[in-house]
């Protein structure tokens, strides 16, 4: 067993010609081995180091090493326009390959940059022609790799945070599917200035929550989930004034001197829409499931609303104590009630 403890510093590691190997003359990549002979600590340095398409400048921090493992700390490094930060651990599976666990902090990272260099993380739904903005996240991810260090993709578990301040999305086809309610040309191209939300991946799909977005063609909430075979189920709701006002757009454009002047409307209706089948193959339909738990919602806030006023107005149901927890409703004029403060006197 080897014992090294000290400081490293590199001017520059390829990562990926310092894994491949002469094999009758001809360059081919090697495995990746973490020794078994080696154990030890060192605080690291490298002025430029790069892996395939990716490049990073000025990465430094801790590096512990044992038979079968390595584990990092505090490590940071300047990359894709932005900070990056990872702590994480790699172990030696004895049926090959290594097992990953590791948390990742971005800081305003150009994000199509971050698509192309890492290869649009081993999909083609959504690619770094697609997408723009300053990304800030904290993701934590666990899975397995193979000897070449791709990843295992059904194996990997991960979570992060995101926001996207100043995005982009371009020809993107779920946005796009969109086209029979909104302009087509306002969906080619997206603009908005910032979306947050909470990402998953398990089981071999993303899993996205409920979030808003507010762009340049409309707001809509979006959730659902998308497979690693391309399979999608799509939740979209919109205001309905939105889409009248974008179907008013084009009216204006195209009938104006047949209609005149034409106003929108100021409705706050919703409509919920879904998008299920594959990315290739995308089919929109109304999604009465989620119309019909928003109209039982409505329901149950308009008959909380209800008994509310009449325990006001009437003294009714006094000991229904979910009214209590309330939020309590603005004041309004009641011509029968007297108040204490009222002053008033018999003739």
């Amino acid at each position: 067993l080897l014992m090294l403890n000290g400081s490293l510093h590199m001017d520059r590691l390829l990562l990926d010609e310092w894994m491949k190997t002469q094999e009758g003359g001809k360059a081919t990549e090697a495995a990746f081995i973490l020794p078994g002979f080696l154990q030890g600590s060192a605080d690291f340095s490298v002025d430029a180091f790069s892996y395939r398409k990716f490049k990073a400048k000025q990465v430094q921090g801790k590096a512990w090493v044992r038979p079968g493992r390595l584990d990092v700390r505090k490590v940071e490094l300047l990359a894709c326009e932005g900070s990056m930060g990872l702590d994480g651990q790699m172990r030696a599976l004895e049926q090959g390959g290594f097992a990953l666990v590791s948390e990742l902090r971005l800081h305003e990272v150009n994000v199509q940059q971050l698509f192309y260099t890492t290869e649009n993380f081993g999909q083609h739904s959504l690619s770094h022609q697609h997408v723009e903005g300053k990304l800030t996240s904290r993701a934590r991810y666990s899975g397995t790799l193979a000897q070449d260090l791709s990843p295992d993709m059904p194996a990997t578990v991960a979570w992060s945070h995101v926001e996207i301040q100043k995005g982009r999305l371009r020809e993107f086809e779920p946005i796009k599917a969109l086209s029979a309610f909104i302009k087509l040309e306002e969906l080619n191209d997206v603009r908005f200035e910032t979306i947050s939300n909470d990402i998953e991946i398990a089981d071999s799909e993303v899993i996205i929550p409920t979030m808003n977005i507010r762009s340049s063609a409309l707001d809509l909430e979006l959730s659902g989930r998308h497979g690693f075979d391309n399979t999608v189920d799509y939740r979209f709701n919109l205001l309905l004034k939105d889409l009248l006002a974008s179907k008013y757009r084009i009216l204006k454009q195209n009938k104006q001197e047949e209609f005149g002047a034409l106003e929108e409307s100021q409705g706050g209706a919703r409509l919920f829409l879904k998008m299920t089948g594959t990315m290739d193959n995308p089919k929109i339909s109304y999604d009465m499931a989620s119309t019909v738990q928003k109209i039982k919602q409505d329901l149950k806030e308009e008959k909380k609303t209800l008994r509310t006023l009449l325990r006001e107005d009437f003294g009714l149901f006094k000991k229904d104590t979910t009214l209590d927890a309330a939020e309590p409703l603005p004041e309004r004029p009641n011509p029968n009630r007297i108040r204490s403060n009222d002053e008033f006197e018999f003739e």
